[in-house]
């Protein structure tokens, strides 16, 4: 089977094709189909070019501000990514699957969602762009504890975030399902409708102008991908899921 015919068949299998279709597509078996995903899957996972993990240079840190500052109406600086979390939906894993990873059935239920899945942590660009990604845990824990979980969390307690001559040093921007610190920016509680605290109420609308791009980042890739729009099947292994 030629490797243009491996691609487009693990290709329409993640915009939500059904593998039966793929067949008639292509004129492979079922089994043909789903050997083509894995092949498709391992060969970008192993490849250096296509890893996707946060920059840790100070010219890449600025690009990434600078489109930030040109969407911010105030021109806020400093900001050099947004994050939040996603649920990729499963089915309900066996309880020797789940014992398998080492955990209980239920860690992989979002109660927010009603539905069983993973929590996957992810920071954005201003134009979509995925630049880190972690899926560590069940869809039934917060963000701040699957982020903490996360390589990335450690590279920023580490110092990864640079400071651009005077100004601030670069944060990430995040709602408060996360915690304030020296790397990342949440909204300040409780000020809608105080009139002494009316600049930070002003805060929290410039802040979620550029918080929410990591919000429609998700929104492109589940309407690229339609696999996304559906529950991973039974059969799939957490290891293969994250994969």
């Amino acid at each position: 089977i030629a490797p243009s015919v491996r691609l487009g068949a693990a290709l329409r299998y993640f915009a939500g094709a059904s593998p039966y279709d793929i067949m008639c597509v292509f004129k492979i078996s079922y089994s043909e189909v789903l050997t083509s995903v894995w092949i498709v899957v391992d060969a970008i996972n192993k490849c250096p070019q296509f890893e996707i993990c946060y920059p840790d240079t100070l010219e890449a840190q600025r690009k990434i501000a600078a489109g930030f500052e040109a969407a911010s109406t105030p021109g806020i600086r400093n900001c050099a990514g947004a994050i939040d979390g996603i649920l990729i939906w499963m089915l309900k894993p066996s309880a020797k699957e789940a014992k398998r990873v080492g955990v209980d059935q239920k860690k992989f239920l979002c109660g927010r969602k009603h539905k069983f899945g993973l929590n996957c942590q992810a920071v954005s660009d201003c134009r979509g762009r995925i630049l880190d990604i972690s899926i560590k845990y069940g869809g039934a824990s917060s963000d701040c504890l699957a982020f903490e979980a996360s390589k990335l969390h450690e590279r920023l307690e580490n110092g990864l975030m640079q400071q651009d001559g005077d100004n601030e040093r670069f944060v990430l921007f995040g709602d408060n399902a996360y915690l304030n610190t020296p790397y990342m920016a949440t909204p300040f509680t409780n000020v809608s409708g105080d009139p002494a605290r009316a600049a930070e109420d002003s805060y929290n609308f410039y802040h979620s102008q550029l918080r929410i791009r990591v919000e429609c980042s998700f929104g492109m890739l589940v309407q690229r991908w339609g696999i996304l729009r559906m529950a991973m099947p039974r059969n799939l292994s957490v290891t293969k899921v994250v994969a």
